[in-house]
């Protein structure tokens, strides 16, 4: 019994022992390899929420997307980053017709879109060096996102015998706003490249999934 408990041990601490060797072959090639720093930048991304998870609730819908700019702090030591990010991304997604699983094309709504998604974050991030001065940086974090703004739903009309695409806003309707959540707190996944032209200028390209998936470029600097 205490053979399988030493080799289950072993197997536990072998990624430990990988990453801890990786860490010291490769902190000659950082800057900070022994004490830390501090890294601010600014990035601009787009956002878009897939539209595999809303097809889970509907039938027929818009695609969500948006711009996002935003601002990162990094304590650098070494590969190691501790990241905090905020970002406000804007949803574009224009007017159109939203209709639920189980829902007649008759009682499809017409949906106007009027949202802004604010985002904090904090991750935890490592830099494999390419070359002297590429490096990609993966990582995983926490965070939350506080909804602004209304989703206004109005009923929709149309042609007897036409598809989804052919309703549109039944006119001199009121429209009611859509009760959804106002806050979410999900995981984050990220997967950088960071380009090093100088010592201290730091650009990367930046792909992630939060409660959006998102794509972008930020330029830093790091004292």
């Amino acid at each position: 019994m205490w053979k399988t408990d030493m080799m289950i041990t072993m197997i536990g601490l072998l990624p430990l022992t990988l990453l801890y060797n990786l860490t010291v072959s490769h902190a000659a090639q950082f800057r900070h390899p022994g004490e830390g720093t501090f890294e601010v930048s600014s990035h601009g991304r787009y956002g878009w929420l897939p539209d595999s998870m809303l097809d889970i609730l509907y039938t027929h819908h818009a695609n969500i997307h948006g711009l996002a700019p935003g601002v990162e702090v990094a304590w650098v030591k070494g590969g190691f980053h501790l990241l905090a990010t905020g970002s406000m991304l804007k949803v574009t997604t224009e007017d159109s017709v939203w209709q639920e699983k189980g829902v007649s094309m008759e009682e499809a709504e017409w949906v106007e879109p009027n949202l802004t998604l604010w985002d904090a974050n904090l991750a935890f991030c490592y830099e494999f060096p390419i070359a002297s001065w590429v490096r990609i940086m993966p990582g995983m974090g926490w965070g939350a996102v506080f909804v602004k703004g209304e989703l206004t739903s109005y009923p929709t009309t149309g042609e007897a015998g036409g598809d989804i695409d052919s309703r549109e806003k039944l006119a001199d309707s009121s429209g009611e706003p859509l009760q959804f959540p106002r806050r979410f707190y999900a995981q984050s996944i990220l997967l950088n490249a960071r380009f090093y032209p100088t010592d201290h200028w730091v650009i990367s390209i930046e792909n992630g999934l939060r409660m959006y998936l998102y794509s972008g470029l930020s330029v830093g600097y790091q004292f």
